[in-house]
């Protein structure tokens, strides 16, 4: 029975993440996407709208795909090792935009931070305890103190064109797609460029541009150190802090 509702649950975990990233994304209108009446009642405003999801678990496949047998053992033995298994990567566009056209002000002065949702006059209410519930990561007081100041040892053994140079999230997706560079590396230097473009570019849904933090390459240098980190409580700000509103550009007005 567990296989058979595998697929529901990884499209309910894909789709509850992807909802608690999108405010913190954009929401554009190149094309036309009406809000279904899901529960028979219109909601307050309708906009014609395309959601933008910024994260890309899809590379879940990718990092699957790319690691070797031996590999894998290792990176489930990781605090983000539990994603591997994600067999379901489509976002449902249409209910996210039903639910993003629902979404009310939050006090930005409450711990929780909550994402809160008007639906049929019940307010649904997304913060800490429901990131936790669908992420498993740590929540506490994360503290980068003791990375910020060092030697890079991973950079400059992985990355040694890289030293004094800014290192970037599609410098990590070249390396894990580039076969023959990827293999010669050691299982655990595999397994932290995967890390890192986890961390990244799929959780908190980062460009591919985008420089990826010397703290990150420090850390990921020991992965107990990485698996002890408050990684829910990071992404959970790094997704929004206090801003938990999201602006929803109309079709006549982009």
């Amino acid at each position: 029975m567990k296989c058979l509702f595998k697929p529901l649950v990884d499209c309910l975990r894909l789709s509850v993440y992807a909802l608690a990233l999108c405010p913190f994304g954009f929401v554009s209108a190149p094309h036309s996407l009406q809000a279904p009446h899901l529960l028979g009642k219109k909601s307050k405003t309708e906009s014609a709208v395309k959601v933008h999801i910024r994260s890309k678990l899809h590379y879940f496949q990718l990092i699957k795909d790319r690691l070797s047998e031996n590999r894998r053992r290792l990176f489930p033995s990781t605090c983000f090792g539990p994603w591997l298994d994600l067999n379901y990567f489509e976002n449902d566009e249409s209910l996210i935009h039903y639910m993003l056209q629902n979404q009310i002000k939050s006090d930005d002065a409450h711990y929780d931070l909550p994402l809160i949702y008007d639906v049929n006059g019940h307010h649904l209410h997304f913060g800490r305890r429901q990131f936790h519930l669908i992420t498993g990561f740590k929540f506490g007081m994360p503290s980068f103190r003791k990375f910020r100041t060092g030697d890079i040892i991973f950079r400059d053994h992985v990355f040694p064109e890289k030293v004094g140079v800014n290192l970037k999230a599609i410098d990590l997706l070249c390396l894990i797609e580039e076969d023959e560079y990827f293999i010669k590396l050691s299982d655990e230097d595999a397994v932290r460029v995967c890390l890192l473009l986890s961390a990244q570019v799929i959780f908190m849904g980062r460009e591919m541009l985008s420089v990826v933090d010397d703290v990150y390459l420090r850390m990921v240098e020991n992965v107990e150190n990485w698996n002890d980190f408050h990684w829910g409580e990071h992404i959970w700000l790094s997704l929004g802090g206090t801003h938990l509103t999201f602006t929803m550009f109309s079709k006549e007005g982009w």
